[in-house]
């Protein structure tokens, strides 16, 4: 039988994660600009928000996951939003595409002004092409608020380099240097999704428009939670005295979407052939044509985000990601909101997301004894998981839109 968390479990781990969110934040806080150029938006929103982003179902990778969560967080602060094709100085009167634009605003829709979120250079094509074009700085009077989230870089994420090795050599992704061609141009305000992201593209020698703010990806906590979770001592593996049926190893996930060395491909068949299997389950989400590259890992196919918010809570005991040079993995930042220790690969933002709710590898051939170590102290891991809710996010991003529009109405035309 499925017993709860006892109450003073509960508020003993809760008080701890508190603990743990707020040094966090005081970290990340040295970084950001003071609270007298940034603030807070007060009631509701004179601007309305324009992401350069097409969103779709999940599932759909990881930036698309997070913004979809953002926009709602948003449209839940009262804030406006929309998708948005090109530059415009106001938001469509009515479109599919609109969020919380609703009837008894439709008088104020008339003067608002729009605030846009881009993503690197992950939107139209066409607009790029015209933003990177040497006319750009023409196409507006006034060059419109662009609230610039950046990752990466490239050079890291695309052509699997490390600029800690090879930064000093003189080669660049033309992506990279577009997409700081971009940030000079447009920019008001920049934001990295983690500090080891900012370190890396500051390697390479880009210089980001100021001010510049690390905000973490969230997740959706309608969808990814921990609550129901079974307690570790009533799982298949700690009771498997009491139950001789039923499969009691310590069930573990991981996801990958491609067989590329960054995501880790080579730690999977590595353990395919070294993990023991009779004490561990490992299962893939993947592609399903990895199906038949493996003999002991089980590849399961995508599932919508609610799917796999239910399989993470009660089919798994540990989240594994192997990937590296990763920015802000939102695989990671779903498995820790669900209350799944993390075990990952050292070296990248991974770090700043676990902290101490898992444990990291430098080489694939420690994590057998790494996980016999989550599995040795599970509690204590998952006591130690902290989170940045996706409200807080939201409010660090609704404070950089707030600083941009305001920085705006100085200079707008009138």
């Amino acid at each position: 039988m499925m017993t709860r968390w006892s109450a003073q479990s509960t508020q003993q781990q809760q008080q701890r994660r508190r603990q743990q969110r707020r040094s966090t934040l005081a970290l990340l806080g040295s970084l950001l600009p003071s609270k007298s150029s940034v603030t807070k938006p007060v009631g509701h929103a004179k601007y309305a928000v324009g992401f350069f982003h097409k969103f779709r179902p999940p599932p759909w990778g990881g930036g698309n996951q997070f913004l979809l969560a953002l926009r709602q967080q948003l449209v839940d602060l009262d804030i406006a939003v929309f998708e948005a094709a090109n530059f415009t100085f106001r938001p469509p009167a009515s479109t599919k595409e609109s969020y919380n634009l609703s009837p008894p605003r439709s008088n104020a829709k008339a003067t608002m002004d729009v605030v846009y979120l881009a993503n690197a250079i992950t939107f139209d094509k066409k607009l790029r092409a015209e933003m990177l074009g040497s006319s750009a700085s023409k196409l507006f009077k006034v060059i419109p608020p662009l609230v610039h989230r950046l990752d990466g870089p490239y050079y890291a994420a695309r052509f699997e380099r490390d600029p800690r090795v090879e930064g000093s050599k003189p080669w660049r992704a033309k992506e990279d240097d577009d997409v700081y061609r971009i940030n000079r141009k447009f920019a008001c305000a920049t934001v990295y999704q983690s500090k080891w992201s900012m370190d890396m593209n500051k390697m390479l020698g880009y210089t980001p428009v100021e001010p510049v703010r690390i905000i973490p990806n969230a997740a959706d906590p309608s969808i990814f939670h921990s609550n129901g979770r079974t307690h570790w001592e009533d799982t298949p593996h700690m009771a498997a005295s009491s139950s001789s049926s039923s499969d009691t190893r310590v069930r573990v996930v991981t996801s990958a979407w491609s067989d590329g060395k960054r995501k880790g491909y080579d730690t999977l068949q590595w353990l395919d052939s070294n993990l023991d299997f009779t004490k561990y389950k490992l299962e893939l989400y993947g592609r399903p044509s990895m199906g038949s590259r493996f003999k002991n890992v089980i590849v399961r196919k995508p599932v919508t985000s609610e799917e796999l918010a239910v399989e993470l809570r009660e089919s798994f005991d540990i989240f594994l990601t192997p990937s590296r040079l990763e920015p802000c993995s939102n695989s990671v930042v779903e498995a820790l909101a669900s209350g799944l220790p993390v075990v990952y690969q050292r070296g990248s933002g991974h770090d700043e997301l676990v902290m101490n709710g898992g444990l990291g590898f430098d080489v694939k051939e420690e994590l057998p004894d790494i996980l016999d170590r989550i599995v040795d102290s599970y509690t204590s891991f998952q006591g130690n998981i902290s989170v940045t809710t996706i409200e807080k996010v939201a409010e660090a991003y609704s404070e950089v839109f707030g600083y941009c529009y305001r920085e705006y109405l100085k200079r707008k035309p009138h």
